[in-house]
């Protein structure tokens, strides 16, 4: 590679930790067929290395550098491209490597080594936890949801990328478990003291769901439609997990959070479709960090905590299995997609087995939550550290409680299912074309207030001598309200329907009235007539 190449590269390699953004035209070049990580991990020097093999597809030709993202701590010491040796600069957290005559699939193999990021606050600001147990025995994780990848292997840290096949090679000391992403295909000695865990998956997964973690597990396996369910848990209790004020000992809450696994795939896949990954495992992991969604294998370090008889941690890492590694976004803009669905579901739990206070619980928390507001689709290119922020977890579980309420459950529930169905990525724009074809009606008044602006739709209300007049700020907004009238015969519901974003209500004088009581429609009320109690 030529001086003046490295040169313009060291102008434009980004150096900072964070993934999603506009591609580099040498990035957008090519996509990651596979991925064969070949690691030794060492707790006591909280290092790893080994090999990473990457099997590229080009995508336009007269591509000249292969660039990767890779943490700039990482010493590589070899690389060869289709099993040729080729030259290699590191720019930040960027990989460059050169390549004379790009072909269409090239195979590409990184030696290197050093000590992997440490997370400060998993899985948002992440990398490895090198934990140790109550007794000093090593507790290992890996989490990256915002950085991706690139913290512990090389990789194309884009959400718009999937490495579509993935083997793990994980060497770790005697007599310590590695639990990972896929299939275990056997465990086999490495030397003196160690051995190694060849794990695999078939299925296309992000970088950032690639996870291994090492601990003194035990496995708690039951079966689910004809897959295996594995849960792996420390067998050593935790103070941290001896929760005040909860008597059950730790086999019974070992054993309720597998039941509780098995309920909440039948709830789900009753939703939303079969489990996406139903040739391989959902695995459940003891983690000392809270949760997340790695594919097949849940990061799970919420103490067994149970509120509403609901696991929440558990539910909602599970639902991400749909919402996020199944149906994924190319652009981080967009990841309320991932996020407020997997929230929605802690309320439709609490609808079907809980009850009725539990499940208004549950939404006053989401509004309590929700933060700074901002829009809930962010601007295109968007970096995670720009997207993942609480509300679009919990406004985002708002807007859809919304939309049910607009089309009715005989619409809403068949319409999250078929939109889990659609295959690639996916978009605001197609979950609302979906919706439209499946009401027959246009629903982009409703999806521009919700998506993209700052504030959630406002009510204004003005109340004269027995009649209420309620008017969106946009005239084009015209989400019905339900009201609640009360009088001498008993409660009455009655749906306000809207034209040019105005409705008007004749309130009799032996009636009382409730705007909207049970907070179906995501809003915020100015300039309030108080209705009489």
């Amino acid at each position: 590679m030529t001086a003046f190449l490295f040169l313009f590269l060291l102008t434009t390699a980004g150096d900072t930790l964070d993934s999603g953004g506009i591609l580099s035209p040498d990035q957008a070049a090519y996509d990651t067929k596979d991925l064969h990580l070949a690691l030794t991990v060492d707790p006591d020097t909280k290092t790893i290395a080994g090999t990473a093999t990457l099997t590229l597809a080009l995508t336009r030709p007269g591509l000249k550098v292969i660039e990767l993202d890779l943490y700039e701590a990482f010493k590589v010491t070899r690389v060869q491209v289709n099993q040729s040796l080729r030259p290699f600069k590191r720019v930040g957290h960027k990989l460059l490597i050169g390549i004379d005559k790009p072909v269409e699939t090239m195979v590409v193999s990184i030696t290197y080594s050093g000590p992997p990021l440490v997370a400060r606050n998993p899985p948002w600001d992440g990398g490895f936890n090198w934990s140790r147990t109550d007794s000093g025995q090593p507790w290992v994780g890996v989490s990256c949801q915002g950085m991706g990848g690139l913290v512990w292997f090389p990789c194309k840290v884009h959400p718009s990328d999937k490495i579509e096949g993935l083997h793990l090679e994980i060497t770790v000391p005697k007599p310590f478990y590695c639990a990972a992403n896929g299939l275990l295909e056997k465990i086999e000695p490495a030397g003196a003291g160690k051995h190694t865990f060849h794990w695999k998956s078939r299925y296309p997964i992000s970088t950032y769901n690639i996870s291994i973690n090492i601990a003194d597990y035990e496995l708690l396996q039951a079966q689910w439609r004809g897959m295996p369910v594995i849960l792996y848990m420390l067998r050593e209790y935790q103070k941290a997990d001896q929760v005040s004020g909860d008597d059950r000992d730790y086999a019974e809450k070992k054993k309720t959070l597998l039941d509780q696994t098995l309920a909440y795939l039948d709830f789900q896949s009753e939703l939303f479709g079969e489990y996406p990954w139903k040739e391989e495992k959902l695995g459940i992991v003891h983690t000392d960090y809270k949760g997340m969604e790695h594919q097949t294998i849940n990061s799970y370090g919420s103490h067994f905590v149970i509120e509403d008889g609901v696991d929440d941690l558990l539910l909602h890492e599970l639902a991400h299995e749909w919402w996020g590694n199944k149906v994924s976004v190319a652009d981080w803009a967009e990841s309320w997609i991932h996020e407020g669905f997997a929230t929605y579901v802690s309320l439709l739990w609490r609808e079907r087995f809980a009850n009725k206070e539990a499940a208004a619980g549950m939404l006053d928390r989401f509004y309590k939550s929700i933060g700074k507001e901002r829009p809930l689709i962010r601007k295109p290119n968007a970096k995670a550290s720009e997207s993942f922020t609480g509300d679009v977890y919990y406004r985002g579980a708002l807007v859809l409680h919304s939309l049910r309420y607009l089309v009715g459950d005989e619409i809403f529930f068949p319409l999250l299912r078929r939109f889990c169905e659609k295959p690639g990525y996916v978009t605001t724009q197609g979950f609302r074309e979906l919706a439209e074809e499946m009401t027959g009606r246009k629903l982009d008044w409703f999806f521009q207030v919700y998506g993209y602006e700052e504030h959630p739709p406002a009510l204004k209300i003005t109340k004269q001598e027995g009649v209420v007049d309620f008017q969106w700020h946009t005239p084009t907004f015209n989400m019905p309200l339900e009201i609640i009238l009360d009088g001498p015969a008993g409660p009455q519901t009655v749906r306000l329907n809207f034209s040019d974003g105005k409705s008007r209500l004749m309130i009799p004088e032996d009636r009382t009235w409730k705007l909207d009581p049970e907070r179906k429609v995501y809003k915020r009320v100015i300039d309030k007539a108080e209705p009489s109690d």
